[in-house]
């Protein structure tokens, strides 16, 4: 997936491109839109680089349509913490 991101280092930035999604209904993969919210920047260590901390994802088909709404990129609340 590539992703170009709007307003890097702000305390939220939106990333848009585009991912392939497995298909219920064809069994195959489907090429849809895809938006990422990255917020609350925070530090992975103390006294390491300031990162964003939370990631979201949300999707929408190709042409057109609605976007679903956020979740949890891996369903991770705290991306420094697996």
């Amino acid at each position: 997936m590539k992703i170009q991101w709007r307003n890097w280092g702000q305390s939220s930035v939106i990333g848009d491109g585009l991912t392939s999604l497995p298909s219920v209904k064809t069994k195959t993969y489907v090429l849809m839109r895809a938006q990422l919210r990255a917020s609350r920047i925070g530090h992975c260590s103390p006294g390491g680089a300031r990162a964003y901390t939370l990631l979201q994802v949300r999707t929408a088909p190709r042409h057109g349509g609605n976007f679903s709404g956020w979740e949890l990129w891996n369903l991770r609340t705290n991306l420094c913490h697996g």
